[in-house]
């Protein structure tokens, strides 16, 4: 039978091995980490040290407005949204100050609230030809991601 001292000196040694393994494989693990951040502090310094000194950088407060802006596309994937779509859409055509946007609504073929939603805005809101309706195959709920794949 071992002593109460044996058995402390094994727990002491057993703790201190896992603690060494832990450090090494956090060493191991950060190496990447301070890789980086050592190649971003050193292209930061040589920019600072030659293009900023010829060139200021744009900010968004002085990036001119474009002459011309270009076309905008929102992308809606809706999904038992029959109680909601159409107010939204309304209100987004109202409200959206752009010259030249269009909006996609991705419907599901098992959600005929929300297409009939979609199919009003288009054929009474003033502005409705600038809705889209995408109707895809697969009965819903999908993912977000697949109905906005598809739109």
């Amino acid at each position: 039978m071992l002593d109460p001292g044996t058995i402390s000196w094994l727990l002491d040694m057993a703790l201190r091995e896992v603690a060494l393994f832990a450090a090494v494989g956090l060493l191991l693990g950060g190496i990447d980490d301070f890789a980086m951040d050592m190649l971003w502090l050193l292209r930061s310094a040589t920019r600072r040290l030659t293009i900023y000194r010829r060139h200021r950088p744009t900010t968004a407060a002085t990036l001119p407005p474009p002459d011309r802006p270009g076309r905008m596309a929102i992308l809606i994937g809706a999904w038992d949204e029959g109680d909601v779509i159409g107010a939204m859409l309304g209100h987004a055509l109202d409200r959206l100050d752009h010259h030249d946007f269009r909006i996609f609504v991705g419907v599901y073929p098992n959600d005929p609230a929300t297409r009939d939603a979609v199919a009003a805005i288009q054929a009474h809101h003033p502005r409705g030809r600038l809705v889209h309706m995408v109707g895809g195959q697969r009965a819903g709920p999908t993912t977000k991601a697949e109905c906005l794949n598809r739109l």
